[in-house]
């Protein structure tokens, strides 16, 4: 690595040392200083707020209308977890299998923006972490842009896996947990509820109109229904090769290349 590779690593190393362990600002400023003036490390700041704030400290963010992307890596995640089991004394394994999520939530109620996180876990473990966050006033308009980095990663790690510790760790991705509205966005499909949005067979559905009770007046049972039980049922190779097209919206590209296993309906 170069000099100003080495410089960058040490200033992302250190903030991230700030952040995470929750030292107070004034003995994180006093080690600046002491680092700076006898350790000779002149490319660092003199404050923690200028280390927080500095160009080189801040997240390398991707514009993805109408909002932000930051990727935080899979690699780097599971590299965390292994860390974890070492430190709890647990079997460093040869495969790691894991789960991933895309799902949306509003950080206030009174705000305007959406967060849309990718998070990951291992199978058999109970804690998650994040590969990705989105941030925008909506969802992400190309799924594709939105899980771009994350499924070249994929493809990565299922070829060629990671190092901990001088052992290479085989990954591959065994499901993905997203409610109805998520998985149509990720899988850039029909949503649930439209008439060509059934995943399991290719029956077309049918409006069920409004029905007023004698009690209250209300309207009530207003859905689209999908009555033909006898309907083809949709293959992987037919979702691969996009044969209904009335239930696909635009290439699926992401997920296609890097997903192979999950797409199978």
């Amino acid at each position: 690595p170069t000099v100003e590779e080495l410089q960058d690593c040490t200033i992302r190393l250190l903030r991230e040392w700030v952040v995470e362990s929750g030292v107070p600002h004034k003995h994180s400023t006093r080690l600046l200083n002491i680092l700076k003036d006898f350790a000779g490390m002149k490319f660092l700041p003199r404050t923690t707020k200028k280390l927080l704030g500095s160009i080189r400290g801040k997240l390398n963010f991707k514009e993805i209308p109408p909002g932000r992307y930051y990727h935080s890596g899979v690699e780097a995640g599971l590299l965390k977890v292994m860390l974890a089991f070492k430190e709890m004394g647990i079997p460093i394994p040869n495969v790691v299998q894991i789960i991933f999520n895309v799902d949306g939530s509003y950080p206030s109620k009174s705000g305007y923006g959406e967060f849309w996180p990718i998070l990951c876990r291992i199978v058999w473990w109970d804690h998650v972490f994040v590969a990705g966050l989105y941030y925008g006033p909506g969802k992400a308009k190309d799924v594709n842009l939105l899980l771009a980095d994350f499924g070249d990663e994929i493809v990565k790690l299922k070829t060629s896996g990671f190092d901990f510790e001088g052992n290479t760790i085989r990954v591959s991705v065994v499901r993905m947990i997203c409610d109805a509205p998520t998985n149509s966005l990720v899988l850039n499909i029909k949503t649930h509820n439209s008439f060509y949005g059934c995943r399991k067979c290719i029956c077309k559905g049918k409006w069920s109109a409004a029905s007023v009770t004698k009690l209250n007046k209300a309207r009530s049972g207003e859905r689209v229904t999908y009555p033909d039980f006898n309907a083809p049922l949709r293959t992987n190779v037919s979702f691969r090769q996009r044969r209904h097209r009335n239930h696909h919206n635009e290439i699926r590209k992401a997920l296609d290349l890097s997903l192979r296993t999950l797409l199978k309906t």
